[in-house]
């Protein structure tokens, strides 16, 4: 099998229209999911008349199987040395494109459109890749977050019951999680409303009278 490099002779138009609607079906909707565009692509192929069948393998880490990608029909009986390979490695996901050309004897264009194939496709899976790792860490930030704003508001609230009813630290955040089971609340419902009725001190006699004289 041969493998392609990417740069491409002058005077093969259909090989330049090819580069230009693979780079348009993978790039004008960057958040579509690659198992939605890589179907499309290969379609779009085999539609030029240049390939009989091509097939798309991704093999990524942690992965025993590849996910794969078809189109076209090969003859039962095309011969393995047949097929135009083109292979692409990124990020740890590595690509191979395999092609039955619809002519025997194809030109270096040929070869190289496959090789922009690969990287194009290793470069969508890695993206893709990229994006629901993002997605992840993104997750773990906001869990974080609140999971530090639910610590500090339990926190407040306790040390309000501690201060007002004079209850041990520990008592007070049991007390938090009994009312949460009892009522049927978000223990972070339990907890503002504890500080909303309790960390809002009432005015006193003398700041009234302050008030009062100073207006006066």
């Amino acid at each position: 099998m041969a493998t392609a490099s990417l740069s491409l002779p002058e005077g093969h138009y259909l090989h330049r229209y090819l580069f230009l609607r693979i780079s348009a079906l993978l790039h004008r909707r960057p958040a579509q999911p690659s198992r939605l565009i890589f179907p499309e692509l290969l379609a779009e192929l085999v539609k030029s008349g240049l390939f009989l069948r091509v097939s798309l393998y991704i093999w990524k880490e942690n992965q025993q199987d590849p996910a794969q990608f078809h189109a076209g029909d090969a003859p039962v009986d095309a011969p393995e040395e047949a097929l135009i390979r083109a292979d692409w490695t990124l990020g740890g996901n590595a690509v191979s494109v395999l092609a039955l050309p619809a002519e025997s004897g194809n030109d270096d264009a040929t070869h190289h459109l496959l090789g922009f194939v690969s990287q194009q496709a290793a470069q969508e899976v890695h993206a893709e890749t990229l994006r629901f790792v993002n997605g992840a860490l993104k997750a773990q930030i906001r869990d974080l977050d609140e999971a530090v704003h639910l610590r500090k508001l339990l926190d407040r609230a306790a040390s309000l019951l501690v201060a007002r009813h004079g209850l041990s630290p520990s008592r007070a955040h049991e007390l938090l999680v009994e009312t949460s089971h009892q009522r049927h609340r978000p223990l972070l419902a339990v907890a503002q409303e504890i500080v909303l009725a309790l960390g809002t001190p009432a005015p006193s006699r003398n700041r009234r009278f302050r008030t009062a004289a100073t207006a006066a």
